[in-house]
């Protein structure tokens, strides 16, 4: 059994010790009563309850506290599945996977470094549905618009420049398909993320982003790299840099005019890698945006068992509280009597004992009866 909140479960150290406590206490009273009463007087003179009673309720209370420690600790019995119906959006990370993105001018390198962001993302909006298409000179739809971040999480986390192909950077392309598969949700307004340098863009782009604008598409894109640049690696090469056919070291710079151009045309937003601002940008955008019911998300929670031990523990305490109203069998009637009164009468009857234990019966009667006249003229 696993337990939500096990930190309380350190209490129940404390309920031996109180336990013990009690044990004392009451070792401590009966010591007492046995010094201050003769053995064959007790019958006569008391009405006590028994041990056994008074530790089955000591017991009992006990156990009912303990029960309720461990209804607050939250325990948790087995899981179950339920389904969460969101209200959300839709955004569509298009993440480029040319080559040129394996650039090492920004840590790891580019490709990586719009994973990280793109997981970012993900995690700052965790109601809305995602989707994830690749393109480099072709495109794919590696991930449909869902609201299952986990499945998200995983093909991030695969992106590999040979999952397409078809080399180059195509955006072009890539605007087209996002546009289409963001038409065909019938929501009238979305997000598309670009991740990208930038590079070898195709003509058309202008007109392909205002395509999406006219669909009611807002294109956010990240520049991935610098504008200083830097060689695209290569593990072949004796000198790890990659080259081109002529045998030139290919070098790669971040081209931001070409993913300002989607940007500007779509009134969406332009920043360098994951600027301080992009994701304000963002939030802003998409908290002006109507949401849509989604469908429903089924996920795993564990199921509560608290309520068992909380009425356990209450049922347990009750009991323990009803043993104790009980009509009692021998209870401390005379010690009661001597330290509910005055010092005098306590002296009476404290010499009527003592009579009483010489064998001196009608001294102890005269004694306690004047004790009790005492006692009924103070409270008169």
């Amino acid at each position: 059994m696993n337990f939500a909140k096990p930190e309380w479960l350190l209490c129940l150290a404390a309920l031996p010790l109180i336990g013990f406590m009690a044990w004392l206490a009451w070792r401590k009273r009966r010591y007492r009563w046995e010094r201050m009463i003769a053995h064959r007087l007790r019958g006569r003179l008391s009405h006590t309850r028994s041990p056994s009673i008074h530790f089955a309720s000591l017991g009992l209370a006990l156990a009912g506290v303990a029960g309720l420690i461990i209804g607050v600790a939250q325990p948790e019995s087995g899981e179950e599945w339920i389904e969460i119906e969101n209200e959300g959006r839709n955004i569509l990370f298009c993440v480029d996977i040319s080559r040129s993105m394996l650039a090492r001018d920004i840590e790891p390198n580019r490709l990586l470094a719009s994973r990280a962001a793109a997981l970012e993302i993900l995690e700052r909006f965790p109601e809305d549905r995602v989707g994830v298409l690749l393109f480099s000179g072709e495109t794919l739809v590696q991930s449909p618009l869902t609201i299952d971040h986990s499945f998200v999480e995983q093909t991030l986390a695969q992106l590999d420049p040979n999952d397409i192909p078809v080399g180059g950077s195509n955006l072009t392309t890539a605007i087209d398909s996002g546009t289409r598969l963001l038409k065909e949700t019938g929501q009238q307004s979305n997000i598309m993320v670009v991740f990208s340098d930038g590079e070898k863009s195709s003509e058309g782009l202008k007109e392909a982003a205002a395509g999406a604008a006219r669909e009611g598409i807002f294109i956010y894109a990240m520049g991935m790299g610098t504008r200083e640049g830097s060689f695209i690696p290569d593990p072949r090469e004796s000198d790890g840099k990659f080259r081109d056919r002529s045998g030139k070291v290919v070098f790669s710079k971040l081209n931001e005019e070409a993913l300002q151009v989607i940007a500007e045309e779509t009134n969406g937003y332009y920043s360098e890698g994951m600027g301080a601002g992009f994701i304000g940008k963002l939030d802003s955008a998409l908290a002006e945006m109507d949401r849509f019911q989604e469908e429903g998300k089924h996920q795993r929670v564990a199921k509560p068992a608290h309520r068992w031990f909380v009425f356990g523990g209450l049922l347990l305490i009750m009991a323990s509280i009803f043993i104790k109203c009980l009509p009692l069998t021998p209870t401390v009637v005379l010690v009661a009597f001597i330290f509910a009164t005055p010092r005098t009468e306590a002296s009476l009857v404290e010499d009527g004992i003592a009579a009483l234990k010489a064998g001196e019966t009608t001294t102890a009667q005269q004694l306690f009866s004047e004790a009790a006249r005492d006692s009924k003229g103070d409270h008169a």
